[in-house]
């Protein structure tokens, strides 16, 4: 590309989602660990390495092992009580307000509730909404192991599993409605998949 002395070139220096993957509901998330095509990241490196003004490129990209994180895209249809509730505990309306973050949660979970219409044609019964998990390890006090000196990570042996889709309205029928027995049907199915893993490991935490 020819550039003119009084051209400006805009350039994006690095991206959270370069290399992402994708799953869905039966497939799990591989991980792109590729250290050599990284778009984006790969020409930032370059431009540092011609001029120190372009800054340390290593410091964010060098250790996609432990910066890495999850996002999924949730669809409710006919189940306006989460996005209701959520307004009323936050005071903001939908698409209206930031991320919202679950303070205890060891994953650093956070959501974001988009507005209607997100999509041209989505239905008045259909809310979208995005999360995301940091992967944060964090005791009930909301101190993880990012805030400690060093930044050093503890060993850890990480399991995913997909588990199968849960239609509310098949399994509660007429109480798919109430959002405390919605709440209590995932959770317990998380719940005994976790323990499921637990079993399975050899060693507490390290696996």
């Amino acid at each position: 590309m020819a550039l003119a002395a009084d051209d400006l070139l805009s350039v994006t220096n690095g991206s959270l989602t370069q290399n992402s993957t994708y799953g869905d509901n039966e497939t799990a998330v591989t991980w792109n660990l590729d250290r050599h095509d990284r778009g984006v990241c790969t020409l930032w490196e370059k431009l540092a390495a011609l001029d120190p003004k372009f800054g340390r490129p290593e410091k964010f990209i060098s250790w996609p092992e432990k910066t890495r994180w999850i996002s999924v895209f949730v669809t409710l249809v006919d189940y306006p009580d989460f996005v209701d509730h959520t307004e009323k505990v936050s005071g903001d309306r939908r698409g209206t307000g930031g991320a919202v973050t679950v303070k205890d949660s060891g994953w650093d979970l956070g959501f974001i509730i988009h507005s209607k219409l997100f999509f041209p044609n989505q239905s008045e019964s259909v809310d979208v909404f995005w999360a995301y998990g940091l992967r944060g390890i964090a005791p009930p006090w909301g101190v993880t192991v990012l805030d400690l000196p060093g930044r050093l990570p503890l060993p850890a042996k990480i399991s995913i599993e997909v588990l199968p889709p849960i239609d509310l309205r098949e399994e509660l029928g007429g109480a798919c409605g109430d959002p405390d027995k919605g709440y209590e049907l995932v959770t317990g199915r998380m719940q005994d998949a976790l323990r499921e893993l637990n079993e399975a490991r050899a060693l507490p935490l390290i696996g």
